[in-house]
């Protein structure tokens, strides 16, 4: 009974959020990272919860990029400062392999097993990774003084993009 209320509570909370969200006097590129915003854990959930298996991880991809236009249009919109748009962006990468992780533990071990510590592991691991991220780009961000060459950098770029591709089609062996 007391899931239900608060199920009810939420829903009606979010009903009268995005009905002000709609009302409410702002431009319609804030109104659009607003709505996106909102329906982007929406569709997350919906991701987590077994309406379908093929449509899974399109709901969470759908919901990442609907909280990732969010994130960047209100960082834009309210002039936040590079840490707080990075916390928000990796924040949303965290959820989405979150769910990610998850959709592929209730795959294979199915959903009434025990995958608390697993899943919570990986989530620590990736929240680790990202937290350090971010403080890698809060010291190159304080370090101005170093110019890099767009050639450089673009090479750069590309040689991890390469490492990554070639770690992952090394885990494509594994499996």
């Amino acid at each position: 009974m007391s899931g239900l209320a608060c199920i009810l509570f939420g829903s009606l909370l979010t009903t009268i959020s995005l009905g002000l969200g709609i009302v409410f006097p702002i431009n319609l590129i804030e109104r659009s990272a607003f709505v996106g915003g909102m329906f982007g854990p929406v569709m997350l959930l919906l991701g987590l919860y077994p309406l379908h298996e093929s449509v899974s991880r399109s709901l969470t991809g759908i919901s990442t990029a609907l909280l990732i236009y969010s994130a960047v249009v209100n960082g834009w919109a309210a002039q936040l400062s590079h840490q707080q748009l990075l916390g928000a962006i990796m924040l949303t990468i965290l959820a989405w392999d979150a769910a990610g992780h998850a959709i592929s533990l209730g795959k294979e071990v199915g959903r009434g097993s025990r995958s608390l510590v697993v899943a919570s592991v990986h989530t620590v691991g990736t929240l680790t990774v990202g937290i350090g991220g971010v403080l890698i780009a809060d010291v190159f961000d304080r370090l101005r003084a170093v110019a890099i060459p767009a050639a450089s950098f673009t090479l750069l770029l590309g040689v991890l993009l390469l490492l990554l591709f070639a770690l992952y089609l090394g885990d494509l062996e594994r499996s």
